[in-house]
C-alpha cells in the first residue's frame, strides 16, 4: 500500500549476534529494573508478579562491569547499524 501511495520501502539488514539477548539487552533491562526499586521495601512487591520478582532477582546478580559492557555492546551495535557483522561482536 505504502508503494502505491509513492513511498520508497526497503528491507533493513542489520545483523546482531544470536547471543544479543543474553549479552547486552538482558544485563541492562534487568539491571536497571532492580536498580529501580533497590530501595523500596519487600512488602511492596507482595502482589508483584512472579516474572517480574525473578527479573529484579536476576538484575541483582549483575554487576557494574556486566552491566557497563552490555553497554558499551549496545553502543558499538548502534554505531555499526546496518553494517554490524557476525565477526564484530556487538
Amino acid at each position: 500500500m505504502l508503494g502505491r501511495l509513492g513511498a520508497s520501502l526497503r528491507q533493513d539488514a542489520i545483523r546482531l549476534p544470536a547471543d544479543v539477548l543474553e549479552t547486552t539487552l538482558r544485563p541492562i533491562a534487568f539491571s536497571e529494573q532492580a536498580a529501580a526499586v533497590a530501595a523500596r521495601d519487600p512488602a511492596d512487591f507482595a502482589r508483584s508478579e512472579p516474572a517480574y520478582l525473578d527479573v529484579i532477582q536476576a538484575g541483582r546478580t549483575f554487576s557494574a562491569v556486566d552491566y557497563i559492557e552490555a553497554s558499551y555492546r549496545r553502543a558499538s551495535c548502534a554505531a555499526c547499524s546496518s553494517s554490524c557483522s557476525r565477526r564484530r561482536r556487538c
